[in-house]
């Protein structure tokens, strides 16, 4: 079995049994193996804590720094750690079974042998580290912390998950920065998966939001997918020169009325100007009725960019909407070369039409009084039908020519209200 040392003193070759309440006093090493690589003891060099130690070997060669706990592990070549030099514990599962090793915390108020409740908030167990920072000075840098919360009752007991990191600062500010419990997951700072997600999530005391760690490349804040048929996409990038979009901004050039929070598109190119048709999209689809998994577009509106020149930009709305089967322009309105235009139902847009003005009878479009008078009678016997007098040939051509005024006042008022429909579009 070996030699047994005592205080660096061999004792006894062979098997070492002890009967009885026995002890070592303070100092004094039991040593372990051939030449004591390990031993444990009660050290007081610490004037201020006692403690009992396990002292282990350097590591590097055959003698490793390694304490393994498990089962019929004794006698086995395990191959594991050879040339350790990190001090470590090693648990050990072995058996056809779906459980594994467990490193068990368990917390009681009262003592040992007549534990009472715990309180809540109680820590219940903790795993931390600390750094040595300066000469003799250790500083905790973090810890996963497991604590209590909520009531705390008969097969009641509510946990948490507190994981603790110290700050970049002097000195140290250590805090929670993740906390798990049964109902939420809270991070504070900033969370980062870049390996995972290519983002952060940013919180803090002024501002919160998601933002893409790629630059220049093609990024998806958010998508969800549906099976590979649709998608909900939210911020796709393509590259630097592809405008954003901000929701909620309250954005200072928003004046049409009182009301300045609401959904803001914003192009902003990064080195190179914006050109005319770009600008901005939605769009309406819809299953078809046929093919439910064929989903085409129904209805449209875009505001486009006509012209780019700088201070004299352009830009219009298009409205489109299917008709027999087919996408079609319902609508147009806006800016077109430094003038506003509408137009409908595909007709190209047009300036608005100004007052119509007339050659004669009133300046506007309002039919005149009528003018024509009744012809006189015309004779009897011979002279039946006809205008027998110059007097009554005047009538006649005076009351003829009033209604050819008349005629006419209505024709250009009809011919104006066709103008004005045809140059918006709504007559062809």
């Amino acid at each position: 079995m070996g030699t047994t040392y005592l205080n660096g003193i061999p004792t006894e070759t062979g098997a070492f049994i002890i009967e009885g309440a026995s002890s070592l006093l303070d100092d004094i090493a039991l040593g372990v193996g051939s030449a004591s690589p390990a031993s444990f003891l009660w050290e007081t060099a610490d004037d201020n804590a006692n403690e009992f130690i396990i002292n282990l070997p350097a590591g590097g060669a055959v003698d490793v720094p390694v304490i393994a706990i498990g089962q019929g592990i004794k006698g086995v070549d395990l191959g594991l750690y050879n040339g350790v030099v990190d001090p470590r514990i090693a648990l050990f599962g072995i058996g056809a079974r779906t459980t594994g090793t467990i490193l068990e915390f368990r917390k009681a108020r009262g003592t040992i042998a007549a534990p009472t409740a715990i309180t809540t908030g109680d820590d219940l167990g903790s795993i931390t580290a600390y750094g040595c920072v300066a000469n003799g000075e250790y500083v905790k840098a973090a810890a996963i912390v497991l604590d209590s919360e909520g009531t705390i009752a008969t097969t009641r007991l509510q946990g948490i998950i507190r994981f603790q990191t110290g700050t970049n600062a002097a000195p140290s500010v250590f805090a929670d920065r993740l906390t798990i419990d049964s109902d939420y997951v809270t991070v504070a700072g900033n969370l980062t998966a870049s390996a995972v997600l290519g983002t952060y999530l940013r919180g803090g005391a002024t501002t919160s939001y998601l933002e893409s760690v790629v630059s220049d490349t093609a990024a998806i804040l958010f998508k969800m997918n549906d099976a590979g048929v649709g998608g909900v996409e939210i911020a796709r990038m393509q590259a630097a020169a592809d405008p954003y979009f901000q929701i909620g901004c309250n954005h200072a050039n928003v004046s049409i009325n009182t009301v300045t929070d609401g959904l803001v598109l914003q192009m902003a190119p990064t080195g190179a100007a914006a050109a005319a048709g770009q600008g901005f999209g939605m769009s309406w689809k819809i299953g078809n009725d046929v093919n439910p998994s064929q989903v085409e577009e129904r209805g449209s509106i875009d505001l486009v960019l006509q012209t780019a020149t700088n201070a004299a930009e352009d830009a219009s709305y298009i409205v489109q909407a299917m008709v027999n089967g087919a996408m079609a322009t319902v609508l147009s309105v806006g800016g077109y070369a430094g003038v506003s235009k509408l137009g409908f139902y595909a007709a190209a847009p047009v300036a608005k039409a100004g007052a119509y003005t007339q050659t004669y009878a009133t300046a506007d479009k309002t039919h005149a009084a009528v003018t024509q008078s009744t012809p006189p009678a015309g004779g009897t016997g011979a002279t039946e039908g006809a205008y027998d007098t110059a007097a009554n040939r005047d009538l006649m051509i005076a009351s003829i020519t009033a209604g050819a005024v008349d005629l006419l006042d209505l024709k250009q008022l009809v011919n104006a209200l066709i103008d004005d429909l045809q140059a918006v579009g709504l007559v062809g």
